[in-house]
C-alpha cells in the first residue's frame, strides 16, 4: 500500500532556522504582551497552583502556571489565615490579580495576588446571596472538625462539625469529605455589614427518619456512637445510617466503647417516634 503525505514546502530562505523543539519566542512574548493587559486592566484569572515551594526559612510560595509562563504568589497575598492551609490548594485552579510582570534572562515571571482577588470576587458573591438559597460548592480544605468550601469566586466559608454532617460519629472529618469534593450547603445566616457568611451541609441531607426503611429482622451494620449510665441500667446508642441512631439491645460478653463496630439486627422501625431498636449480634 502506498502512502501519500501531504507536506508544506518551506523555503529555507524566507524564515530563521531554529533548532527542532525550540520555544516559539513570538508566541511566548504574545502570551506576555496578555498578562501586561490583564495587569494593567486589574483584571482577575483563573490559574492552576502546580507545587509549593519554601523560599525562605519559614516561607512557602505557591507556584503558578500562566499558560506556560511561571507565576508565583507568597503567603501574604495567598488570602489565607494560616500558612498550613497553602499545601491543600496544589493542583487546584485559583482566582489571582496580576501585579507585576517582570521579564529576566532566564524567562518571564508573574507575581499574583489571590487576597485581592477574592476580596473581590466576595463582595460579588456576598452581594448575591439569599438566605434559605441552596448553593454547590467545593470542599478546599478539610480538619478534623471543620471543612473549608468555596462558595463561588474563591469565597472560602469554614463549616464546623455540628453543620458539616448530621452523623454523630466520634471520627475525623477527613473521613465523609475529600479535597475537590462537590457538595451542596445551604445559607443559614448573612451579615453584609460584616461579611459574614455561615452555611450548612447537613441542612441539605434531608430527615434520615424519612429517607430509609427498615423490617424487623433485617441485617445492619452499626457504630456505637454514646453509651449513657443511667439509674436504670446503660443505654448504648449506635448510628446506623448518618443522622439514624438506634437503641442498642445488648448482650454480647465483651464491654461496648464508643467506635465499636456491631452488627445487629432491627428488632423494631417506627420513623415517625423515631425509635430504633437493633438487637446486637457480632462486634467487629
Amino acid at each position: 500500500m502506498e502512502v501519500y503525505i501531504k507536506m508544506e514546502i518551506v523555503n529555507p530562505t524566507d524564515i530563521v532556522i531554529a533548532p527542532e523543539g525550540a520555544k516559539n519566542h513570538n508566541q511566548e512574548q504574545e502570551k506576555v504582551e496578555k498578562l501586561f493587559k490583564i495587569m494593567k486592566r486589574n483584571q482577575i484569572v483563573k490559574v492552576p497552583i502546580t507545587e509549593l515551594k519554601k523560599v525562605g526559612e519559614n516561607e512557602f510560595a505557591w507556584i503558578l502556571n500562566f499558560d506556560g509562563i511561571l507565576g508565583a504568589i507568597r503567603f501574604e497575598r495567598s488570602g489565607l489565615d494560616i500558612p498550613n492551609q497553602m499545601k491543600q490548594f496544589v493542583g487546584q485552579e485559583i482566582y489571582v490579580k496580576i501585579i507585576n510582570v517582570k521579564q529576566t534572562p532566564k524567562g518571564t515571571v508573574v507575581t499574583a495576588d489571590r487576597k485581592s482577588a477574592i476580596q473581590e470576587m466576595s463582595e460579588v458573591v456576598l452581594n448575591q446571596l439569599k438566605e434559605g438559597q441552596v448553593l454547590q460548592s467545593v470542599v478546599k480544605g478539610v480538619g478534623d472538625h471543620t471543612v473549608h468550601v468555596d462558595i463561588g469566586g474563591g469565597c472560602i466559608v469554614s463549616i464546623p462539625r455540628k453543620e458539616a454532617t448530621i452523623s454523630k460519629a466520634r471520627r475525623s472529618l477527613k473521613g465523609y469529605f475529600n479535597i475537590g469534593d462537590q457538595i451542596q450547603v445551604k445559607v443559614l445566616k448573612i451579615n453584609k455589614t460584616t461579611k459574614f457568611i455561615k452555611v450548612s451541609h447537613a441542612a441539605t441531607q434531608g430527615n434520615p427518619w424519612q429517607k430509609n426503611k427498615y423490617n424487623k429482622g433485617d441485617v445492619v451494620i452499626t457504630e456505637i456512637v454514646n453509651i449513657v449510665y443511667d439509674k436504670t441500667g446503660v443505654k448504648i446508642y449506635a448510628e446506623v445510617k448518618p443522622g439514624l441512631e438506634a437503641l442498642l439491645i445488648y448482650n454480647i460478653p465483651t464491654e461496648p466503647k464508643i467506635g465499636d463496630k456491631i452488627q445487629g439486627e432491627v428488632h423494631k422501625f417506627e420513623p415517625e417516634k423515631k425509635q430504633l431498636r437493633v438487637i446486637a449480634k457480632t462486634i467487629f
